[in-house]
This record gives structure tokens, sequence and C-alpha cells, in this order.
């Protein structure tokens, strides 16, 4: 069995994102402290590569899997991770200022007070993270963050901004009167079941797919509110009110 420790790389040396991917393709290489700054790794599989102390500003992460990875006090501002995998990714003491976190999954990732990260991010990363039933979150700004299977029941999301994905999340008795679901994936079983959405905007949004249906059976709505095209409420199960 092949014992050999991981390769160390030259951590003064730019690497490119050739040099990268050989690098991760042939060894478990430790790239800790090494300078990717500007690499272009889109869809990269990083899964549990230690990236400790890394430079990553303004590297192109779209789509990578990076499950489990050590991000520890790595340097990930302005990097763009737009639908990147981070569950289970170590970032405490990263910093992820003006990094763009679009729809990745934060799931299971460890953060702690000494990560820097946009607070619409940090807030997406308590939701899933915790449980966030029955939370103070009116007007929020969730809008592109990844909210699968989020708690939220009970929650005040009156005018928030939830153009996100909802797919699974648990919405049932939340307030989202006045919320923005335009184009909010609601799918995999949504339950919004007795949730207030008088106002809200669900126009565009995806609320049913084969064999699962979002759950809005009394849910309340009005006249301001606006459906996805082709949903009927009442045929849900939801209750109109003045």
């Amino acid at each position: 069995m092949d014992n050999k420790e991981p390769r160390k790389v030259d951590t003064d040396v730019p690497l490119s994102a050739e040099e990268i991917k050989r690098l991760i393709k042939k060894y478990p290489a430790d790239l800790s402290g090494a300078n990717l700054s500007g690499a272009v790794l889109r869809g990269a599989n990083l899964r549990k590569t230690n990236l400790d102390s890394a430079n990553l500003l303004l590297a192109s992460l779209q789509s990578a899997n990076l499950t489990l990875a050590n991000l520890q006090s790595a340097n990930l501002s302005d990097a763009n991770l737009s639908d990147a995998n981070l569950r289970r990714a170590d970032l405490r003491g990263a910093n992820l200022s003006g990094a763009d976190l679009s729809r990745a999954n934060l799931s299971g990732a460890k953060l702690d007070a000494n990560t820097q990260i946009d607070t619409k991010w940090r807030l997406a990363w308590e939701i899933v993270h915790e449980d966030a039933s029955g939370r103070d979150l009116s007007g929020a700004d969730l809008r592109g963050a990844n909210l699968r299977g989020a708690n939220l029941s009970g929650a005040d999301l009156k005018g928030a901004d939830l153009r996100a994905d909802l797919s699974g999340a648990d919405l049932s008795g939340a307030n989202l009167s006045g919320a923005n679901l335009f184009h909010a994936n609601l799918m995999s079983g949504a339950d919004l079941s007795g949730a207030d959405l008088r106002g809200a905007n669900l126009s565009g949004a995806k609320m049913k797919e084969r064999n699962k249906h979002v759950w809005v059976n009394d849910v309340k709505y009005n006249e301001e509110t606006i459906w996805a095209e082709g949903f009927d409420p009442e045929a849900a199960g939801a209750v109109k009110v003045d």
C-alpha cells in the first residue's frame, strides 16, 4: 500500500490552473499557502484538498467540489464560488469578503468569528447550519442563497428577498407577506402550509415537479399575491382572504 506523504508545492510561485489540476490528479497534493490568485478552477475536484492559508484572491471556483476541503485562513476575497460545493469545508479564519457564494452549498461548513464573509452569506450559513424556525428575518436579503432543506417554519420573512433555492425547505407557518420569491426554487416538496403569502411575488417560481408538489394547504393569500403561471392556489388548498 502506498503511504507516501502528500507532495508539497512551491508556495512562492503562482500556480497555473493546469499545474493545480495536474498536482491534484497525480498526488494528494498539499496546497497550503499556495499562490492561486486568479486561478481558473471551474468545476475542479478539490475534495479534501489542503488549502490552508492559500491565496485564492479572485479565483474562479464556480461549481468546484470543495467538500471537506481545508480552507482555514485562506484568502478567498472576491473569488467566484457560485454553485460551489462547500459541504463540511473548514472556513475558519478564511477571508471571503466580496466572494460570490450564490447557490453555494454551505451545509456543515465550519465558520468562526474570524471568518470574514459578507452579511448575506453568513446569514445563509446560519440558516442552514442552525434551526431558523421562528426567527425574525423580516426584510432579509437572501437573494441567490442556497437554503435547501432549511427549517424556516414560523419564521418572520415579511418583505424578505427570497429569490433563492428553497427546495425541500420547511416554511410552514412562516410570514411571507410581501416577500419576493420571483423564480425561487420551491421544488422537492417545499412546505409552505399555513404560511402567509399575502402580497408575495411568486411569479416564475418553480413550484412543482413529477410526484412532488410544494405544500400550500391552508396558505393565506390575497389579490396582491402573484402566483407562478399555471399554478392554481385554490386547487392546491390555499385560502384567499381579504
